[in-house]
């Protein structure tokens, strides 16, 4: 009965620590005021695009990994090769707190790993980085617990950090998204038709320059349906780490939704792909107006703003043209294809001439100091009060 009951009040100090250190050790932030994209020049993401440089990579899969503990079956080589059949140029597996490097002397392998494993899914994925970082908030988090995170995962220019699949368990909600400071890109859109436009939007609508990812966030490498359902196209001059991060980072690259049917066969699937997907030609302003052009007739093309509000009617065909107002402070289009395939272009947007800097928050030192005090003093008095109790339990009994 000892052990027991020791075994208990140890895991109970346990759980009082892990609660504590997330909501009271925690720093606490300010969060400035945000503000909209603005300025006399209009900020193209694809100026310097070359039409004969599209990359096709998912940057978000798993493998059987941690002895089968974590979600995820296949091996790297299983997964490896059927991305390399579908024709992506780059293909990351991003396993849980593990950086996989199956073929990491390959000109196109791209380091990746997934970080989080708390209740709400407030996961990150990590590009070109080797180290695995492990801090993590385990309980639904708050929004210090949020951006502490993130200041934590965020190392150096040549890495790149997204937030995964913020829609899915309402990890990060829209109103998060304004405020949060310190990431590239957020994954727009994700394998099971998780897509978080509203998400994007809020951080456009707040100034923040954050790009899109798509990817399939596949599981399990031998059911057709979870792969190449989505990608994304980087405009790159080689599929090499650096030039890869370097174009994603600065939003040269668009997401895609590949059309295609839940019951279609793997040799459907390749013959689909094989015969070609549509691509963005170029994006171009002159003067006040935005010119696309795609490779095949569209279904509808459609331009985005604020609070996705559709901004013009929609047009078809090859070309597409949006005439900018003074009141737009970014604008993004969506083209649509007969077959169910999408383009997601990432947003053009108003500055000065300066890529636009993220403000980053500040650490409120009194409340932080004071939110640590009130945490040692309940700890404290916790693991007190539990030695001390079978104490007066026995002398009560005399």
């Amino acid at each position: 009965m000892t052990i027991i009951y020791l075994t208990l009040k140890t895991i109970s100090i346990f759980i009082l620590f892990l609660l504590i250190n997330q909501y009271l050790f925690c720093p606490q932030y300010h969060f400035p005021a945000t503000h909209p994209f603005s300025g006399n020049k209009i900020y193209n993401p694809y100026a310097n695009a070359d039409s004969a440089q599209w990359r096709k990579c998912n940057f978000h899969a798993h493998t059987r990994a941690w002895k089968g503990f974590t979600s995820g079956t296949g091996s790297a080589g299983k997964l490896w090769n059927r991305y390399d059949s579908l024709a992506y140029d780059v293909h990351c597996i991003s396993n849980y707190e593990r950086v996989n490097r199956y073929r990491d002397t390959a000109v196109n392998y791209l380091s990746a790993y997934e970080h989080g494993y708390g209740l709400r899914k407030n996961h990150h994925i990590i590009l070109n980085r080797r180290k695995v970082i492990w801090g993590e908030y385990y309980f639904p988090q708050t929004l210090s617990n949020k951006q502490h995170m993130l200041e934590c995962l965020r190392v150096n220019d040549t890495a790149l950090l997204c937030i995964n699949h913020p829609l899915l368990s309402y990890g990060f909600a829209p109103d998060d998204m304004r405020v949060l400071s310190g990431y590239d890109c957020i994954e727009v859109l994700r394998g099971d038709n998780t897509y978080s436009f509203l998400n994007w939007d809020a951080a456009l609508e707040s100034g923040k320059p954050v790009f899109i990812l798509a990817n399939d966030d596949v599981h399990d490498i031998a059911i057709t349906f979870e792969v190449a359902r989505n990608c994304t196209w980087v405009n790159a001059g080689s599929s090499r780490a650096n030039d890869i991060i370097r174009a994603l980072k600065s939003g040269n690259a668009y997401g895609m939704i590949i059309g295609g049917s839940a019951t279609e066969t793997f040799g459907q699937k390749l013959a689909r792909v094989n015969a070609g997907m549509p691509l963005l030609r170029y994006v171009h302003v002159s003067g006040d107006t935005i010119h696309l052009r795609v490779s095949e007739p569209a279904l509808r093309i459609l331009f985005f703003g604020s609070g996705l509000q559709q901004l013009a009617p929609e047009q078809n065909g090859m070309n597409g043209e949006y005439i900018l107002k003074s009141t737009d402070q970014y604008v993004r289009a969506q083209i649509f294809f007969d077959d169910g395939t999408q383009i997601v272009l990432n947003p053009l947007f108003r500055y000065d001439g300066k890529f636009p800097e993220q403000i980053m928050p500040e650490v409120n030192e009194v409340r932080t100091t004071l939110f640590r005090i009130m945490g040692g003093i309940i700890l404290v008095g916790y693991i007190i009060a539990i030695i001390l109790l079978p104490h007066r339990k026995h002398h009560n009994s005399i």
